[in-house]
């Protein structure tokens, strides 16, 4: 189970480790290090769209593709079987 908690609402141990946990420095004043764990999550959200578009591009891509594929296998039918 995960929480979704304001960046704001961690401090002490709970801040660093999730600067940790991405590879971020962990030093500076609380208000710095919720900033940047705040940038970083941005980051993540902006990557995560984007995969997410790539997704759906993709799985068009492959219906189009499915698509194409069945009418060429009915062209094909037709034509042995003289329709």
């Amino acid at each position: 189970m995960t929480y979704n908690l304001r960046t704001s609402s961690l401090v002490g141990p709970h801040l660093d480790a999730a600067l940790v946990k991405r590879g971020a420095a962990t030093f500076g004043t609380t208000q710095r290090k919720q900033d940047r764990l705040n940038r970083f999550i941005e980051v993540e959200k902006r990557d995560d769209a984007t995969r997410q578009v790539l997704r759906e591009v993709i799985a068009e891509e492959q219906q189009k593709v499915q698509t194409r594929n069945r009418s060429r296998v009915l062209q094909l039918l037709s034509a042995y079987l003289g329709y």
